[in-house]
């Protein structure tokens, strides 16, 4: 008996201590939360559809299966300051299951990824489900997260890691790889076009271009990932996505009252970066959501919308949900 209470006591310190390592770990949980440390390695395949990384800078001349030199133009982990004698480099089992390699650690590996063909990459639009099935209030902070998927063929697989919950969920959700690459019949598309454009809807259902709560920000115009920026980034579970805090609470420009009311929530590929040469590269062909009734999703050749409802007060009995 004091034997099991002696293993039970050890595999709790050891999860407490691997918890707490990777807390302190950089990267961005399902939620987007933010800390200090390594980041995420990419583990679900991508395609940059116009050439350009999430540097904003061309990737003429890189292969993605050549060891990549730490702060190459991908954006991609390894960054620069980090060490490795081998790619992927996998030496830190995960403590509680030593069969993985957890997110967020020294650990570090890259799905494939490719650059865009001649002709436009076909992608579906899938949006947060937080934002198709949940209603919010105007001083909650909404995460608003959009990916571009692109299905592929058994001719035209990408190699990645699997993935696998380790322990906790949402913020505090800790995942992993065995290290163990496969083809994969699927892959995300980044183009360097992307918009997020948020309005208000006035009473006939067309958005007052003049509010001053509403968001237009894209991807090419942000320096970088941070605070206000809209930009793309690499999830806890390895996928590419387009990401952006709505924090519609902090904006002062009209009463509390007048923000709730009806949204329109639009992600788009502009037709280029302005002035740069960059011209958009990929076409969405469909989305992967469900309208449900709370949202109603809606596309075309280069934009994505949906309408969701802000209210003055959480409905009664329940977190924002529908029954």
């Amino acid at each position: 008996m004091k034997v099991k209470m002696t293993l039970l006591f050890v595999l709790v310190l050891g999860l407490a201590c691997a918890t707490a390592a990777l807390a302190q770990g950089k990267g961005k949980s399902g939620g987007g939360g933010e800390t200090t440390g390594y980041g995420n390695n990419l583990s679900y395949p991508v395609v940059f559809a116009e050439g350009y990384g999430l540097t904003g800078l061309t990737l003429s001349g890189l292969d993605w299966n050549t060891p990549p030199e730490p702060a190459d133009n991908t954006g991609l982990r390894p960054l620069a300051g980090e060490i490795y004698e081998s790619f992927p480099w996998f030496v830190v089992p995960y403590a509680a299951n030593p069969d993985y390699y957890a997110q967020n650690t020294e650990n570090t590996w890259r799905a494939e990824w490719r650059v865009g063909g001649s002709a436009p990459e076909e992608v579906q639009v899938d949006w947060g489900d937080n934002l198709i099935s949940q209603s919010w209030t105007a001083s909650q902070p909404i995460r608003v997260e959009t990916v571009l998927r692109k299905p592929l063929t058994t001719e035209t697989s990408m190699t990645g890691y699997p993935m696998a919950s380790l322990l906790g969920s949402r913020r505090s959700e800790i995942v992993g790889t065995t290290g163990v690459a496969e083809e994969m019949l699927g892959a995300t598309v980044y183009s360097r076009t992307a918009r997020l454009m948020i309005q208000k809807l006035d009473s006939n259902g067309a958005p007052n271009t003049t509010y001053g709560c509403n968001v237009n920000k894209a991807v090419y115009e942000a320096a970088a990932d941070g605070p206000g920026n809209y930009a793309a980034e690499i999830n806890v579970v390895g996928s590419l996505i387009y990401g952006y805090i709505w924090d519609l609470g902090s904006c002062t420009v009209e009463t509390d009252a007048s923000k709730a009311g009806d949204w329109l929530i639009t992600f788009k590929l502009d037709e280029n970066t302005g002035d740069t040469t960059i011209t958009r590269n990929a076409k969405i062909i469909g989305v992967a959501d469900v309208s449900s009734s709370i949202t109603t999703v809606n596309f075309d050749d280069y934009s994505s919308s949906l309408k969701i409802k802000i209210l003055s007060a959480r409905p009664t009995g329940g977190k924002g949900r529908t029954k």
